[in-house]
């Protein structure tokens, strides 16, 4: 167990322009295409990747926005089935509403909607799993019909959870054709227009937000179960006629041994992964993805990237960011009005900044100050500068 240090600027920065390289692909409509190259590119053992924010807070989107701008990169947004599907989820969201809200937040900031790309994770029936199988798969496909039509094309497919009728566990064939039916209707209701999608499969990822107590480090998935999970998916995916869909199955989510709770972070270690980097598949052409690689030191982010990892997501360690940004401020607050009856510091304060009543409201009401504190600080996150302090990391 190793909890995440304070890294040094310059190892920051070094970090961030291996993990997202410039490209000049960013600029062309396409974003499907992009990440299709990327991966492809790390296949071919160049170090880049791309990190996925899973986060439906907008200043957390924002800073995203503006460090991709910086690293003249695209920026991959996700949100998962329980947080956004065609209810509302939890965000009150439908994906075509999240999406527009998204693209909302670039146009404040001058971000170009052609490189967002959109993605759906663990869409599936893990939000109706206490129904029925039928009826919480026709749910599960609704998601994904609403997912495509809304623009998103990276789509995570998972069907990993029994459902009030199923006897657990289910078999591994029973999972990959459940994935296969969903991927079924992703292609039938893409309207002709819209790009293909790229899919990601696999399940074995952390629990939702980390763990909440202490313990071991989780095992990394073995090859064995790497070769079984794409064999049946691959046979799954055939039986219904999806060949050319399976070709453009990108990702596979495994466990690295990363994760993550209230009070450690269990940091990647290259050496008990080496199995996974050394057996990439041969096909379909892709690479892994990482869940939960919140608070991994940069030198850990660049041996996942160069180690095949080459999708990595994070959501709470963005919003512990925002979280430190808004406290920051409330400490700047009190600074400032401890010496208010002080009429010549006053005087200065109310110079450099026109309205101090503005810090106040920091936490319920935006200004022109605001987003750029909030953003440079979580934009931080995004390279590496906002390792957990005390207290949670994950509930905030």
């Amino acid at each position: 167990m190793n909890a995440a240090r304070q890294p040094e600027r310059s190892e920051v920065w070094n970090t961030g322009s291996r993990l997202i390289k410039p490209d000049a692909a960013v600029d062309e409509p396409g974003s499907s295409r992009w990440l299709h190259d990327l991966v492809q590119r790390n296949r071919r053992n160049e170090p880049v990747g791309l990190y996925s924010v899973c986060s439906a807070n907008s200043w957390v989107i924002e800073a995203a926005m503006c460090q991709a701008i910086e690293d003249h990169s695209m920026v991959c947004i996700e949100s998962t089935c329980n947080q956004v599907n065609q209810f509302g989820g939890y965000t009150g969201l439908t994906p075509s509403q999240f999406a527009g809200f998204v693209r909302s937040i670039a146009a404040r900031v001058g971000f170009p909607e052609h490189r967002i790309l959109f993605g759906g994770d663990h869409l599936g029936p893990y939000p109706w799993r206490s129904e029925p199988s039928q009826a919480a798969l026709e749910k599960a496909a609704g998601l994904v019909r609403a997912s495509v039509l809304a623009g998103y094309t990276k789509i995570h497919l998972d069907a990993s959870m029994a459902c009030a009728d199923d006897s657990p566990p289910l078999t591994d064939e029973l999972i990959a054709d459940r994935a296969a039916a969903l991927c079924q209707v992703a292609e039938k209701e893409l309207p002709a227009s819209s790009p293909k999608p790229l899919y990601v499969i696999g399940t074995e990822v952390p629990t939702p937000g980390g763990e909440t107590g202490p313990g071991l480090p989780p095992a990394v998935t073995p090859v064995e179960h790497v070769r079984t999970t794409l064999e049946n998916c691959r046979s799954a995916f055939l039986k219904r006629g999806l060949g050319a869909a399976w070709e453009r199955v990108i990702g596979l989510v495994v466990q690295p041994g990363v994760e993550f709770g209230d009070e450690s972070v269990f940091e990647y270690n290259r050496n008990k992964a080496c199995s996974l980097s050394l057996c990439l598949p041969a096909s379909p052409s892709l690479a892994y993805e990482a869940h939960s690689t919140d608070y991994q030191p940069p030198l850990a982010l660049s041996q996942m990237v160069e180690d095949h990892f080459a999708i990595l997501k994070v959501g709470p360690w963005l919003t512990f960011a925002f979280r430190e940004a808004v406290f920051a401020l409330s400490q700047i607050v009190v600074a400032a009005f401890r010496f208010r009856r002080c009429r010549k510091l006053s005087i200065r304060l109310c110079s450099a900044t026109p309205c101090i009543g503005v810090l106040t409201t920091a936490a319920t009401r935006r200004s022109s100050i605001l987003p750029g504190v909030i953003a440079s600080a979580t934009a931080a996150a995004i390279t590496g500068l906002y390792p957990p302090s005390s207290g949670s990391s994950k509930s905030w």
